[in-house]
């Protein structure tokens, strides 16, 4: 048995993360406001298991990607629908800069990119096989390091403003407007001139 696999710090990651990932896959019964309170608490816990793991090791081409791009898509749309116009941009500092760049990501990205990454890393757990565990335990752990551990305290921050923010922004939530293509003014375009002249 590998002592890694089944370390008390694993074993508490893995708890938390089959209850992000079982609250992301069914946000139906909850309201905005609910459902960033959730998030509010659930994110930090997530952050502080990620960071008490023990090092692991890899082996190659065990693992397959649970989560499909249409999977990520629909849980991405699931929190944006619920956050509306909320779904902010959240400032997500570059770890590898030396001009202190930022990038941005909705709430909603970084919330379906931890999804991906944790349903994953439980999906393989639950196999059973202790190199299938570990492998997958070890590319979380490295993503974390790497990509979302950054971007977690950013959605972290802005789901602060959310929480605690004057006034009720659950009551007069709106769509999030997104650009169509018969929003776009092609008036200017050469084909669109061509084709006038036709």
């Amino acid at each position: 048995m590998n002592p890694r696999v089944f370390h008390k710090n694993t074993i508490e990651f893995i708890t938390v993360s089959k209850e992000y990932v079982a609250f992301c896959e069914d946000l139906s019964p909850y309201e905005p406001q609910t459902v960033s309170s959730i998030l509010h608490r659930l994110l930090p816990l997530i952050y502080l298991k990620t960071s008490l793991l023990p090092t692991f090791e890899a082996q190659e081409g065990l693992l397959e990607d649970v989560v499909s791009e249409e999977i990520y898509n629909l849980i991405a749309a699931g929190f944006e629908e619920k956050f509306g116009e909320m779904d902010l941009d959240c400032d997500i500092p570059e770890i590898n800069s030396t001009n202190n760049e930022k990038n941005t990501a909705p709430l909603s990205e970084i919330l379906a990119d931890l999804y991906q990454d944790l349903k994953n890393v439980v999906t393989n757990y639950q196999s059973g096989d202790e190199l299938i565990m570990e492998s997958s335990l070890y590319i979380c752990r490295q993503n974390f390091e790497l990509f979302w551990g950054q971007r977690l305290p950013a959605a972290l921050q802005t789901l602060h403003i959310l929480n605690y923010m004057k006034g009720d922004w659950w009551n007069d939530l709106k769509p999030k407007k997104t650009k169509k293509i018969d929003d776009v003014d092609t008036s200017q375009w050469i084909i669109k001139q061509r084709q006038k002249d036709f």
